[in-house]
């Protein structure tokens, strides 16, 4: 149910680009006949993060006015909004302030691009629409495919455009985050997706040349001297590195070590590098864990990237979010 407008609205996010696929090119379409019709329909709300939910879950409640609450979903996994499946949609030059008639027919809009509207419910909403494969609200099925295996698997489950994902790029664009990042397809599609649905998420490390993987590495091995081989998969040039530092006890600071480790990996092949670490073809990233309660969901979303090869939280024990293409 939408909540309207509210003290929260400059979080509220308008992306397209965060739908499932089908859902999007339905909405889009719908929009563009609304237009055709002379309805100047816009949307207001698309994807909504956990955070935005938490603040129109308080309002009616701990937060006053209004009087009454103006949604009972506390998780945004219990409104279709949470999965990029609604959207609410109103009058760019009035707003809220349109009459039913107004609303009925945005809604022969999105009903024609198999939409589902929200005014034609008990309780209705009337700028709310939906995937019309979805029920009126998700259900603990939903909430379980979430859980278990990501978005994806729940855009699946409605026919909303997994087959789509390959294809799928944000309309992000200039995404200074991402373009410092140096990455190469597909791993720069899945950072701009993730950072487009998560833009206070922190990328830590992309791309590397030889040297920054030395380096990297060599943070590692100065508290833990057997941090390669129980980080990296096994290969010639991981046993190479640990070699190197198994057989020169005096290097300690990681100065020194990144020396040494870059030695080794500049007498290595391409091929040899490549599977070591897929940093240094642009094919991975790391970002920095997020600790709260909100964490579970990005990293449901990663999981659920396109192409999407390997996901580690950790490496050699440390807490570390590394995603691989």
């Amino acid at each position: 149910m939408s909540a309207g407008s509210s003290e929260a609205s400059a979080a509220v996010n308008r992306e397209l680009g965060l739908l499932a696929p089908a859902f999007r090119n339905a909405v889009e379409q719908a929009l563009a006949e609304c237009k055709a019709r002379g309805l100047d329909a816009w949307v207001y709300e698309s994807f909504r993060p956990q955070a935005l939910q938490s603040l129109y879950y308080a309002r009616g409640r701990t937060v006053q006015p209004p009087d009454k609450p103006v949604t009972n979903a506390a998780s945004n996994l219990y409104s279709w909004h949470g999965y990029g499946l609604a959207v609410d949609v109103i009058s760019r030059a009035d707003g809220w302030n349109k009459p039913e008639a107004w609303f009925r027919e945005v809604a022969d809009c999105f009903r024609k691009y198999g939409c589902r509207w929200g005014g034609e419910w008990e309780m209705q909403d009337l700028p709310h629409f939906q995937w019309g494969k979805c029920r009126p609200s998700p259900s603990g099925l939903a909430r379980e495919l979430m859980r278990t295996q990501g978005l994806q698997a729940v855009w699946t489950a409605v026919g909303a455009g997994a087959a789509q994902w390959a294809s799928f790029v944000p309309e992000r664009t200039g995404d200074t985050a991402v373009d410092a990042l140096q990455l190469a397809e597909p791993a720069r599609t899945a950072a701009l997706i993730l950072h487009a649905r998560f833009p206070s998420l922190e990328f830590t490390s992309g791309r590397r040349d030889k040297r920054g993987q030395a380096e990297a590495m060599a943070g590692n091995v100065v508290q833990n001297r057997r941090w390669i081989e129980q980080t990296y998969q096994h290969s010639a040039v991981r046993a190479k590195c640990q070699q190197w530092i198994d057989s020169h006890p005096v290097a300690q600071t990681q100065p020194v070590i990144t020396d040494g480790l870059c030695s080794v990996l500049n007498a290595c092949s391409d091929d040899e590098l490549a599977a070591l670490s897929k940093h240094l073809s642009g094919q991975a990233f790391d970002v920095r864990p997020v600790l709260t309660p909100d964490g579970e969901v990005i990293k449901q979303f990663i999981r659920a990237l396109p192409k999407l090869e390997r996901f580690l939280e950790q490496e050699g024990g440390l807490v570390r979010w590394h995603a691989q293409f």
